[in-house]
């Protein structure tokens, strides 16, 4: 089981705001021995390059084998389609293992915002910030790809992460216009891997994405395995709120765990971009045989 599989519950946006503090990302000094990979170049479009009239072009083949011309702009675009038009077939898993930076999750929620305007977005009014809540670091598992680590010790029952910094998506023509503005390395993650689906109603699909770090939160082989839970918080006053607790203590090097238990795959047909007829999909279920193996799973701190 790896980062390919999405997480997470509906998420809160009512939490403290706290700004990113060096020794939570990818930039710190003590990882540059990421930095040293080989990553895409950075992308053209930068914050100040932001348009809602993007397009993306390629030939594909169709289910007869007829190669055809397909364009993804902000009105058209299945989700097998922008697979096709972005190379996400040609790197199976999605190899390249590119590490986002500080600047980039920044980027990503700058063409959000961008996408369903300020007045709709679920984001904090700081969004240089992080869900952080202890010191991290991030490297890269040799079967899970990359995963989240502890930078130092941490007791049981600590705060680890908030759901601040998730993104809510209620049109294809929004989502697309969100996917073409990104940093393209990160835009087959995005749609396929770091990205979940609540349902407001049985016909009203939400898709959420997750612009932090918390996106490369893997998990474990077995709930015994599990170190960090998804539980009760209520700093806001909500009772719905939740975030990402220890559930045991955990030693400096180890690697957050948790159970998806609440992950639901998104359903391209419902949210308007559905594959064609006879292209493979991995993500066109609504649940999983994972989720049923372990929804019934109770993770506490006691």
């Amino acid at each position: 089981l790896n980062e390919s599989q999405s997480l997470f519950k509906q998420p809160s946006v009512a939490h403290p705001r706290p700004s990113l503090h060096d020794s939570h990302n990818a930039d710190n000094a003590d990882n540059n021995k990421l930095r040293g990979m080989a990553l895409p170049p950075p992308d053209s479009a930068a914050a100040d390059d932001l348009s809602h009239n993007k397009s993306k072009q390629a030939e594909s083949e169709d289910e007869n084998g007829d190669w055809v011309n397909i364009t993804i702009d902000r009105h058209h675009g299945t989700i097998q389609e922008l697979m096709a038009v972005f190379d996400c077939e040609d790197d199976p898993g999605f190899q390249n293992r590119a590490i986002p930076t500080r600047d980039d999750w920044i980027t990503m929620r700058k063409a959000y915002e961008f996408a369903v305007g300020q007045n709709r977005s679920s984001l904090p009014d700081d969004i240089e910030g992080e869900g952080a809540k202890v010191p991290y670091y991030i490297d890269i598992h040799p079967t899970m790809n990359r995963g989240l680590f502890a930078k130092e010790f941490i007791a049981k029952g600590t705060l680890i992460w908030t759901y601040d910094y998730v993104a809510l998506f209620e049109t294809p023509e929004d989502f697309r216009v969100f996917l073409l503005n990104l940093p393209p390395q990160f835009v087959c993650y995005m749609f396929d891997v770091w990205t979940y689906a609540t349902y407001r109603d049985p016909k009203t699909l939400i898709v959420h994405a997750e612009l932090d770090a918390s996106s490369l939160l893997n998990q474990a082989a077995g709930i015994r395995f599990v170190n960090v839970a998804d539980l009760p918080y209520n700093e806001s006053g909500e009772a719905n709120d939740t975030a990402l607790f220890a559930t045991r203590d955990i030693e400096a090097g180890e690697q957050f765990m948790i159970a998806y238990t609440k992950m639901w795959h998104i359903n391209w047909k419902t949210f308007g971009m559905a594959p064609r007829r006879n292209h493979r999909s991995n993500s066109t279920n609504t649940t999983t045989a994972m989720i049923n193996a372990t929804a019934d799973a109770v993770v506490t701190i006691s």
